[in-house]
């Protein structure tokens, strides 16, 4: 995954994120955590984004994942973002593999 940000809706905010599939099965689930930084505090938000199409090994695209949260001040880049775990077409899944 690379560069997420936040852009507000009326009931919380979409995270944008482009995201590339280095399995070798496609993609149809993904679960991050994004990390933001505002007005001196963090704030960490979790969100899924199921994938329709699915996702196949070795393409890229950009993802969206909708937070519905009702007091959701998040807009902007995060400073940290990163998927915690996958689920593919064949049903099966995986943590994620860590950040460096």
């Amino acid at each position: 995954m690379s560069i997420c940000s936040a852009v507000p809706l009326r009931q919380g905010f979409a995270l944008s994120a482009a995201v590339r599939n280095g399995s070798t099965k496609p993609l149809s689930r993904i679960d991050v955590l994004a990390s933001f930084y505002e007005s001196f505090r963090y704030r960490s938000v979790a969100a899924t984004a199921f994938l329709q199409p699915e996702l196949d090994p070795g393409r890229s695209r950009r993802v969206l994942f909708t937070v519905f949260h009702p007091d959701a001040r998040v807009r902007g880049q995060a400073i940290r973002c990163y998927a915690t775990h996958l689920g593919y077409l064949d049903g099966t899944s995986d943590d994620a593999p860590p950040v460096h």
